[in-house]
């Protein structure tokens, strides 16, 4: 809470002056939200509240501090649906969020996806690591095809990365792997 809408000198342990947070400081600007199904019930409230006043209230303080225009931009891997029927998101701040939606399978769901990751990964990885670029074989992409990912592009680009390190230009075969790839494998 502290970091979206600031705080006032004194509110809590640590809080020895006053701090605008990142909505204040984004004034007409994008503010990205991830894992906004993550939120406790207060900031769920405290948020809903702001986008339908546009009004920041910085912690521990007991009126409205300023008014800012800010678009917001979330994201969640959660059911938001399905939170609302537990009780675990506020059905009036999903309605309020959900204007525009985009849903993105998992990397599961699309494994013909996987091929050009992986590529572009390898080509930023032997940048960053200054390691000559390196070829992933026919069969060590199939092996990453086949995996289903359970971390997602995390997880993917986590891989690459071992991998341009470990193999540093050599072309990347199947034993390069990580063994949770392999398992479901062959």
């Amino acid at each position: 809470e502290s970091e979206l809408f600031g705080h006032v000198r004194g509110s809590f342990t640590g809080a020895y002056r006053d701090k605008p947070g990142l909505l204040e400081m984004a004034p007409n600007g994008t503010v990205f939200l991830d894992e906004v199904g993550e939120m406790s019930t207060r900031m769920q409230v405290v948020l809903l509240r702001f986008l339908e006043s546009g009004e920041i209230q910085r912690v521990g303080a007991d009126r409205s501090h300023t008014r800012v225009n800010v678009r917001l931009i979330t994201a969640t891997n959660r059911d938001l649906q399905k939170e609302i029927n537990s009780g675990a998101f506020r059905e009036d701040l999903y309605f309020r969020l959900n204007v525009i939606r985009f849903s993105i399978p998992p990397l599961r769901e699309r494994a013909e996806d996987v091929p050009l990751l992986v590529n572009h990964y390898v080509t930023n990885f032997a940048q960053t690591h200054k390691v000559p670029l390196t070829e992933v074989t026919s069969e060590a992409m199939a092996a990453l095809m086949a995996y289903r990912w359970p971390g997602n592009i995390r997880e993917l680009k986590n891989v690459v990365e071992r991998i341009v390190l470990k193999t540093a230009g050599r072309p990347v075969l199947v034993a390069d792997l990580p063994p949770e790839v392999l398992k479901t494998h062959g």
